[in-house]
């Protein structure tokens, strides 16, 4: 048994049978999105930064300029505060947030082979072809 996202929204439901190929394939295809969403977002805060641990930066505001819905804003937000790529910051309001330095390698780990996949995101090359 397996599973799979439901339409609970972040919750999974449990599949006993074989995934057939084109759901395997649009389940693929919005983890590569979600990926992509994130490194997008998480870019935007280290250029708005320029990569300093020091300046909070309105996370929300920044994401909407790169494409994201509120409710992607959330979850990626979420996101990226879980894996420690960025730090909220309490003084600015709930969507205020600072760079870590595992953010920083994250980022500029995406750059040091364009064609290679990192931990955390695609290849550069796949995700802007």
């Amino acid at each position: 048994m397996g599973w799979l996202p439901s339409s609970l929204g972040d919750r999974f439901a449990p599949f006993t049978e074989p995934i057939k190929n084109i759901e395997l394939v649009a389940v693929m295809e919005n983890i590569f999105q979600n990926r992509i969403n994130r490194f997008n977002l998480l870019l935007a805060v280290y250029n708005a930064t320029d990569a300093s641990y020091e300046q909070a930066v309105n996370v929300y505001t920044l994401a909407t300029n790169v494409g994201l819905s509120g409710a992607q804003c959330r979850r990626v937000f979420a996101y990226l505060l879980e894996e420690g790529l960025l730090r909220a910051n309490e003084n600015g309001g709930e969507f205020f947030a600072n760079f870590t330095h595992k953010g920083t390698k994250a980022v500029e780990e995406v750059f040091i082979d364009q064609y290679q996949a990192t931990y955390y995101f695609p290849a550069y090359r796949e995700m802007r072809s």
